[in-house]
């Protein structure tokens, strides 16, 4: 399926950036780009066509594009059940953390972590702290106190 096969280069994109490669992670994004504007073209409320795409364009470098489709993704997750053909979900605040990541916004990543931190118990400070997506935010004081905010005190 397409969608599942973009998942795939996108996460190689970002693996790539990680690695330092900018590149190679262009050469992924790019295509990427290109079938997930086909998805989201022909399925507009399908919200993790929308974050994926967001993603997409901040590994190009396209920041004003990739906020705006990470946050549609966002806004069609608070949709109606009706509206929205994917069940409820926070995947979109950890795509829109990670667009917002990219592109240098790390107060608004952190602010997209805090409501997903605090909506959710699928997303933890462990896993941020082991996740490499989130290195860009490590010495940001602000992040920092989100990881103490929501630790689990036995």
């Amino acid at each position: 399926a397409p969608a599942d096969r973009s998942a795939r280069v996108l996460l190689r994109g970002r693996v790539e950036r990680l690695a330092g490669q900018p590149d190679l992670a262009r050469r992924a994004f790019a295509p990427a780009r290109i079938e997930l504007e086909q998805l989201v073209q022909r399925t507009p409320d399908e919200a993790g066509f929308h974050g994926s795409l967001g993603i997409a364009y901040a590994g190009l470098g396209r920041r004003t594009e990739a906020v705006r489709e990470a946050t549609l993704g966002c806004e069609c997750e608070s949709r109606p059940q009706s509206k929205c053909d994917t069940a409820p979900r926070l995947d979109c605040l950890v795509d829109l953390a990670l667009v917002y990541t990219m592109v240098g916004q790390p107060a608004e990543a952190i602010a997209a972590l805090d409501e997903l931190l605090g909506r959710s118990g699928w997303s933890t400070p462990h896993r941020l702290r082991l996740e490499p997506w989130w290195d860009p935010l490590r010495s940001d004081p602000r992040y920092q106190a989100l990881l103490v905010k929501y630790e689990v005190r036995e």
